[in-house]
C-alpha cells in the first residue's frame, strides 16, 4: 500500500478528464468554489482545448499523457477528474504506472473513472479515492457537502476515519452474515467493474477484499446480470464483504425511466434474492457515487465494516 501525500493548504489541484467532454457551466462553478478555499487550479489541455472527437474529450493517448504529466509535475498536489461519462477504459494501457507509483498524490473521481482508480491501485498499490469529480452544482448543498468531505479526506491526517453512513433512499439495510469484516477496499461503478473482468486491469482475485458497488441508468436485468458475471468470474464469492451504494435513475427494459424515485424496489428484491444468504456482511443503500451524497471512499485502503453497528467502515488510512 502506497499512501498519497496530503493536499496542503493553498495547494494546487490539477483537473484532468479521463472520459467525456466537459460541461463548462458546472466546471466554472467548481473552479470558483475551490479558488475561494485558497487552492490553485490547473486545467489539462483536453479541458481548455476541446478536441473534435465523437465519444470522449480527446484521444486515449492524450488523456493518459495528461494524467501522467499531472503525476510527474511536482507543483501539482492532487488530481481530480473533471467528470466521468465514457472512455476511461481505453486510456489504461497508456498510463505510466511506474511514474505514478513514484509520485504518490491524491487522485479522485467516480463513475467511469472507476476504471482508472482501480487500475492504478491494483498496478501500483497507491490509494486512490472514489469521490466527487469537478463537475458539480454550486447551488446543491449535497454536492457542496460531498466536496467538503472529500477535501477533508485528502488534506487532514488522522489516525483513523470512521464513516457512519445512511443512504438517501428508503432502502438501507444489512444482508449476509452478521459480524465484522476486514479487507482492502476496491470497486465503484458496477458497469466498469464488470467490464474490467478478464483484462490486465481487473480487480484482484483475493480472499481479503471488500468491494463497493453502485450504478446509474441501468435496468434490473442489467444489474443482476453484471452481478451474476462477477459471481461466475469468482471476483465476488459468498465470502466477499460488500458495500452497496444506490442504484439511481433505474431504467425499464425499454430504456425509459421506471420510476421518478432514485431507487426502485425491484433492484432491492434482486439484491435480496441474490445475496440474502451471503456468508459475509453486506451494507446496502450507502450514499456514495451516484447517490444524492457522494461521500469519498479510499480505494486500496484497509478497512473494517461492521454489520452490527451499521457503520459503513473504519480505516487506519492516514495521508502523509
Amino acid at each position: 500500500m502506497i499512501i498519497p501525500h496530503k493536499l496542503p493548504k493553498n495547494g494546487t489541484i490539477g483537473i484532468i478528464t479521463t472520459s467525456s467532454s466537459i460541461n463548462h457551466s458546472f466546471l466554472s462553478g467548481a473552479i470558483e468554489y475551490y479558488k475561494e478555499l485558497g487552492y490553485t487550479i490547473v486545467l489539462s489541455p483536453s479541458i481548455t482545448d476541446l478536441q473534435d472527437t465523437i465519444l470522449s474529450s480527446s484521444s486515449a493517448k492524450a488523456r493518459a499523457n495528461e494524467i501522467n504529466n499531472m503525476f510527474a509535475n511536482n507543483e501539482i498536489d492532487a488530481i481530480i477528474s473533471a467528470r466521468g461519462g465514457y472512455g476511461a477504459q481505453e486510456i489504461l494501457p497508456h498510463l505510466d504506472y511506474n511514474l505514478i507509483a513514484k509520485n504518490p498524490k491524491p487522485f479522485i473521481g467516480f463513475s467511469d473513472v472507476t476504471a482508472v482508480l482501480n487500475a492504478i491501485t491494483t498496478r501500483t498499490g497507491l490509494i486512490t479515492f472514489l469521490g466527487p469529480t469537478f463537475e458539480f452544482d454550486m447551488k446543491d448543498q449535497a454536492d457542496l457537502t460531498s466536496a467538503e468531505f472529500m477535501i477533508e479526506m485528502i488534506s487532514k491526517p488522522r489516525k483513523s476515519i470512521r464513516l457512519a453512513l445512511s443512504g438517501s433512499n428508503a432502502f438501507v439495510r444489512r444482508l449476509g452474515k452478521p459480524g465484522d469484516a476486514y479487507g482492502t477496499l476496491y470497486g465503484g461503478n458496477l458497469t466498469l467493474i464488470s467490464r474490467l473482468v478478464g483484462t490486465p486491469y481487473a480487480l484482484p482475485m483475493k480472499s481479503d477484499i471488500i468491494i463497493a458497488i453502485e450504478d446509474i441508468s441501468e435496468g434490473v436485468i442489467s444489474v443482476d446480470s453484471m452481478l451474476q458475471h462477477l459471481d461466475m468470474s469468482t471476483l465476488i464469492t459468498k465470502n466477499t464483504p460488500l458495500l452497496i451504494g444506490e442504484f439511481t435513475n433505474i431504467q425499464s427494459e425499454t430504456g425509459s425511466s421506471r420510476t421518478p424515485e432514485d431507487g426502485d424496489p425491484s433492484i432491492n428484491v434482486a439484491l435480496v434474492e441474490r445475496y440474502g444468504a451471503h456468508s459475509a456482511p453486506m451494507l446496502v443503500g450507502l450514499p456514495f457515487s451516484h447517490g444524492k451524497y457522494n461521500l469519498t471512499l479510499p480505494i486500496g485502503a484497509k478497512i473494517k465494516i461492521s454489520y452490527n453497528e451499521f457503520s459503513a467502515f473504519t480505516t487506519d488510512y492516514v495521508v502523509k
